[in-house]
């Protein structure tokens, strides 16, 4: 499965086996993130795992993935790209993540610059959905152009409560 494919089947798991990674599988994780393109090369973020966290939206997960900045202009834009592609990279493993907003590491880790939680981990059943279980706008309500490929592939894209704010407008240019 490639990254697409995970794009049209990936959703947001938040009930977790009670089975936490092995340092060998964190390492791998580790290793993985750090070889994902960001978004802005020039902005560095910090990664690291925990294993409690604290906030309004609470998922139990053997561990979670922490993303941390340190002010930088843009480091949020890459802290949410390389977050999905995390997300994505599980999902064609098996395995299950969601985004936590508004949570905190609760461990004396924390930093003042944590942009994003993470829960990940193995689940129960399927990490999967079907194309029609995804519950989002018409395309016509957010586009101009729905045959798009790469608009299809935002119309799946997660958005806080499913509101999908937003609306993509194609323009052809003649030359």
């Amino acid at each position: 499965m490639d990254l697409f494919d995970a794009i049209s089947q990936r959703k947001a798991c938040r009930e977790y086996l009670d089975e936490p990674f092995s340092a060998s599988e964190l390492a791998e994780v580790e290793t993985t993130i750090k070889n994902f393109e960001p978004l802005f090369p020039n902005v560095s973020l910090d990664y690291r795992f925990a294993t409690k966290t604290k906030g309004i939206f609470q998922v139990k997960a053997p561990q979670y993935l922490i993303i941390s900045g340190s002010g930088q202009e843009g480091e949020q834009e890459n802290a949410g790209f390389i977050g999905e592609q995390f997300i994505l990279w599980l999902n064609t493993r098996g395995l299950g993540a969601t985004w936590l907003g508004a949570s905190k590491d609760a461990s004396e880790n924390r930093k003042k610059k944590d942009l994003i939680v993470i829960a990940f981990g193995k689940v129960e059943g399927s990490p999967h959905r079907q194309l029609s279980e995804f519950k989002r706008k018409e395309l016509a309500e957010i586009t101009n152009a729905p045959e798009d490929k790469g608009i299809q592939a935002m119309h799946l894209a997660p958005s806080g409560i499913n509101l999908q704010p937003w609306y993509f407008e194609k323009k052809w240019i003649k030359s």
